[in-house]
């Protein structure tokens, strides 16, 4: 069904906000703010250059993105204040114009349940953009961020925001933010973190046969499986592995292996000679398997081919620049699971055995 979906819609649409009565539509006056014509250039040159500020004003015409930008307070922030504060309602989104700013996400700490530790998890400066999330989830603030040198931003109240971004993209957001938050793997993230890797995914349509990762090449990407079916593929010597015995698997740890990467072992006996022949590896088809991690987390090439199969998948993509950020949270969880990959061998051995 969402395969079919994919295929039939556009990949973005803009955000989307809680829906807003026609009564309070048909009331609600555009705030305006005057501003000099460098200030409005100038915010107009941050939306253009900021990824995040692309989706949010990517279905506005040039004239309706300058209408926003008029909406926009300039506001003075002294060193030491707390713009937004976590577990607070949201009543602001902001753009960065001047100054330095350390964003800290309280979470119970692993000694004491009942306890809260902040932990500082970025930093922003001019051009950066934060108190979205609280807007486009509707929920409470997830973090706190603080001023570390006085500085201006620039706040569009929590009214012009659904008045004038609100459309589609958030509901798909909002959806992957919990999706996120039911696969184990994910678990030890907070909401904040979750919200901020859901608006970094990017949804990619795979049709029967077509590859999703090729074997022996750079991991650059990490996937999650959202709908339909994916095998893993490992070429190999024919003739090499010989079956080990007492290495086979039970089904339950063949489910525990998510990705797509062998052993060292494996790779040098792939370079012996004979012809090589393709073996299957592992399946994917449950809503929230992952792949292609563990070549990102060990800088190593990935060590086998994944292919959508019985009439192809949906993933989740996530890659580039933010990829070591927004996966932190989760990077031992990640090598933990790493140490399974010695169970591709034995695996590969029973097969061709």
């Amino acid at each position: 069904e969402k395969i079919k979906k994919m295929k039939d819609s556009d990949r973005r649409a803009g955000v989307s906000a809680p829906s807003m009565s026609e009564e309070k539509k048909s009331g609600w006056t555009k705030p305006v703010f005057e501003k000099s014509p460098e200030e409005k250039t100038r915010i107009k040159g941050i939306i253009d250059s900021n990824e995040k500020l692309k989706v949010l004003f990517g279905h506005l015409t040039e004239g309706s993105v300058f209408e926003v930008i008029e909406a926009m307070k300039s506001v003075d922030i002294e060193k030491g204040t707390d713009v937004i504060v976590q577990g607070e309602d949201g009543d602001n989104f902001y753009i960065v114009d001047s100054g330095s700013f350390d964003i800290f996400v309280r979470r119970p700490t692993e000694a004491n349940s009942n306890g809260e530790v902040s932990t500082k998890v970025m930093e922003c400066g001019p051009g950066a953009v934060f108190g979205e999330l609280a807007l486009m989830y509707n929920a409470p603030r997830q973090a706190t961020v603080t001023a570390t040198f006085a500085g201006r931003v620039w706040a569009l109240d929590q009214e012009s925001f659904q008045m004038m971004l609100a459309t589609a993209e958030n509901t798909k957001q909002s959806q992957y933010e919990e999706f996120l938050e039911g696969i184990p793997t994910f678990a030890a993230m907070t909401k904040f973190e979750r919200c901020q890797l859901s608006d970094a995914l990017e949804p990619e349509l795979f049709d029967e046969g077509e590859v999703i990762i090729e074997q022996g090449v750079p991991g650059t990407s990490f996937y999650i499986l959202e709908d339909g079916h994916a095998k893993a593929y490992m070429t190999r010597a024919s003739g090499g592995a010989q079956k080990d015995e007492g290495q086979e698997q039970t089904a339950e740890q063949q489910k525990e292996v998510p990705d797509s990467t062998i052993t060292q072992q494996e790779e040098e006996q792939q370079q012996q000679g004979g012809e090589e022949e393709e073996l299957e590896v592992r399946t994917y088809s449950e809503p929230g398997d992952i792949f292609g991690e563990v070549s990102l987390i060990t800088s190593s090439m990935t060590k086998a081919t994944v292919r959508a199969v019985n009439g192809g998948c949906t993933v989740l993509r996530l890659s580039g620049d933010c990829l070591d950020e927004l996966l932190a949270p989760i990077r031992e969880t990640l090598r933990k699971k790493a140490e399974l990959y010695q169970s591709y061998e034995s695996l590969s051995k029973a097969k061709a055995a």
